[in-house]
Parts: C-alpha cells; structure tokens; sequence
C-alpha cells in the first residue's frame, strides 16, 4: 500500500488536525502504555450515564459530535490525560468483563476483581478513535461524521485507519513493547493483526477452540516478535461472545499461558 491515499476533500476547520489526531492514542480509555498488558475494542460504545434520562442522552450525543470531537481532533495530536485504573469505569460492562479478564491472567481469582482492578493500569483503547453507539454504517452520516472528518463514509474512514492509524499503532508495540495485545472481536480480526502486526512480521497464525463446559469460543494468536503476543477474542459480551465468568476464566488461564511463554 506503499504511496496510497485517499483523498479528504471538504475538510472543516475545526477537523484541520484530524491526520495528527488519528495518528495518536486518541481512542485511548485509560491506562498506562508500558504496562504489560493492552486490551483493544472496535470503537468505544457511546455508553448511557444510568443517571440520564432519554432527554439528556441525546443531549449528550448531540454535544459530542458538534463539540467535543472538533475541538479533540482540531487540537491534533492526543495524549491520554491520566493512568487510570479499571476502578473507575466498573459501571460499564464492557469494562468490568476486561478487568475480569485481566485479573484471570495476573493470577488472581476472577471474584477478586474489584480488588484487583484498582491496581490494574491495562492500556485500553479501540482501533477507531470516535465513539458511536454500534457499529452501524449508518451512524455515519447520521452524526454528520463525513463533514467533521472530511470522509464520506465509514468505510472510507475504516480505510484511511488501515492505511495511517494502523501503522502509527503498530509502531507504539514496537516502542513499548508490551507482553499482551488482547483485541475484542474475532470479526475484525485482520484489523488487530493489521494494527498490532509490526508491519507485517507475522508468520502464522494460530487458532484454538478455548472451553467451558459445554460452550466454547475461538481464539487467534500470533507472536509479533519475541517480546509481544496478539490475541484475538470473541467480543466480551453477546449471543456468541465471552459472555459467562466460566468463559472468561478459560481466556484469562490460557492468555495467561501465551504472555508467560
């Protein structure tokens, strides 16, 4: 893809430092990047205060995507504001499933993670940096995202990640170094790769069946060099994702195994 480019005609002003914004830990929930653990999502779920009423939900959307997201991607480059532990954000499923996971692969009991989580400073982000409720394609110009980005549509958006996010991203497992990329979502699982994969120095991939009971789920990994490995999950959550303790506690023994490798 070397020289390939997409062209971003209509740019707004306020989305002036959108290539410097992309290409950063935008997209970053909290963390510390030299720890030895990073956990990846597909884009952060524009999550529902439980103290907001209908009223102030859509108050709060309409704010981020006329606000809030200009003014982040106008100021460019971004740098995540603080080493937040898994403690503060327990509310949200998603979360409190990651801490779960994590506390497994630490060696801990999966019911001791609000202990634990207080003490866990995983690196999370999500392979897109803007929040949306779902993954519908639609959202897209619904939210007027074509106009703040200056690209037409999600896939467009989604290509222009693979061509300039994806290797910046890459380039910070280079740097950091850590033991563990966990990404959440086997259905973007060339994303992960794409994203984690040291520009191309992967030579195989493996995929196992991880059970629990009667249920079990598929995992991919790879080791990227001999410093870091990438695993790739079921969503944490869903009809056909990690969606038992059970589940979890079988993903954490075994990622466990493969960082400790």
């Amino acid at each position: 893809m070397a020289g390939a480019s997409i062209d971003r005609p209509n740019i707004s002003a306020a989305a002036s430092g959108f290539k410097e914004w992309i290409c950063s830990f935008s997209g970053c929930d909290g963390g510390n990047e030299n720890w030895p653990i990073w956990i990846c999502g597909i884009e952060s779920g524009f999550a529902r205060n439980r103290e907001w009423d209908e009223a102030t939900y859509k108050r709060e959307i309409n704010d981020y995507y006329s606000k809030k997201l200009p003014a982040e991607m106008a100021l460019g480059k971004y740098s995540p504001p603080c080493k937040s532990s898994f403690s503060e954000h327990l509310q949200y499923q998603y979360v409190l499933k990651a801490a779960k996971l994590c506390t497994v692969i630490h060696g801990a009991e999966l019911e001791q993670v609000r202990e634990y989580a207080k003490e866990l400073l995983v690196f999370r982000f999500n392979l897109s940096p803007i929040a949306l409720r779902n993954t519908d394609k639609s959202l897209w110009e619904q939210h007027h995202l074509d106009r703040i980005t200056g690209l037409a549509t999600k896939e467009l958006f989604r290509a222009w990640c693979f061509l300039h996010r994806y290797p910046w991203i890459a380039g910070q497992v280079t740097e950091h170094r850590p033991k563990l990329v966990i990404g959440t979502g086997t259905g973007y699982l060339t994303d992960f790769l794409c994203a984690f994969g040291d520009g191309g120095a992967i030579d195989s991939i493996h995929r196992e069946d991880i059970a629990a009971g009667d249920t079990s789920r598929p995992l991919y990994w790879t080791k990227v060099n001999n410093a870091t490995t990438i695993a790739v999950t079921p969503f944490l959550g869903g009809a056909t994702g990690l969606n038992s303790d059970e589940l979890i506690k079988a993903f954490g023994r075994r990622l466990a195994n493969l960082m400790n490798a």
